[in-house]
């Protein structure tokens, strides 16, 4: 039997992402099982939310939360709200097709968290879709973190995963809005490499930092105790 593409399934929900531009994959994964491990938000915003995946896994991990996932592409948000139909906590869920910038709440949420564009400064592909997911040509970081801290309650989090070149960039136009990480984590694929990505919760006027290192794979190419502790909630094969 061949294995459907289109649909990936996890313990407590599975995600179709037929039409998005954000397909399941590790990153996403991670920063959704990893942020905001002693803070239970109330109401979360996940920027460039592509299929849902990391607003339904912070669902699953924050049943009263009421989480809004955003995105500029009308296909992943179509893909969204098919997987929220199918989600028993779908009350607590909703998902638009809007920019970040123009984005207007009632409310102050007190999270923000997003698997952002990677690239800065790389070629652009001649696909536009694929610019979207990759690049930061539709939302620089410098913007979309100007318009958390605007959004923002200020003892709230936000919360990024980006390749560790991009995250000190990050960082630092953090520190010019004070905004701080308060915590970090240092993601290699194998014991001995430099690190693949990076997480970072940002708090505002908070300088102490926690810092963390997380290695998914062993030498055997097998995932390591601290990977699958991480995504166990999650994961089939875990």
């Amino acid at each position: 039997m061949s294995r459907d593409k289109t649909l990936f399934r996890f313990k407590q929900f599975s995600v179709y992402h037929q039409n998005s531009t954000m397909k399941v994959g590790t990153d996403g994964t991670l920063i959704g099982a990893w942020a905001f491990k002693d803070f239970v938000p109330r109401k979360v915003i996940d920027v460039g939310t592509g299929s849902g995946l990391i607003a339904l896994m912070l669902a699953q991990r924050f049943s009263d939360a009421e989480i809004l996932g955003i995105d500029i592409h009308e296909g992943s948000v179509k893909d969204a709200l098919l997987n929220k139909l199918n989600f028993s906590l779908k009350h607590h869920l909703d998902f638009k097709c809007i920019d970040f910038e123009s984005l207007a709440l009632s409310y102050q949420p007190d999270a923000i968290i997003s698997n952002p564009p990677y690239f800065s400064s790389a070629l652009l592909s001649d696909k536009e879709d694929k610019n979207r997911v990759r690049h930061q040509l539709y939302l620089p970081m410098e913007k979309l973190i100007m318009r958390a801290d605007i959004l923002l309650q200020k003892r709230g989090k936000i919360a990024l995963i980006l390749p560790t070149i991009e995250m000190q960039k990050a960082i630092e136009i953090g520190l010019h809005y004070q905004w701080f990480p308060s915590r970090k984590c240092f993601v290699y694929s194998a014991e001995g490499q430099l690190p693949i990505r990076m997480m970072v919760e940002f708090s505002y006027g908070d300088s102490l930092c926690l810092e963390e290192h997380l290695v998914i794979y062993q030498q055997d190419r097998s995932y390591t105790d601290d990977y699958k502790n991480l995504t166990k909630d999650f994961y089939l094969k875990f």
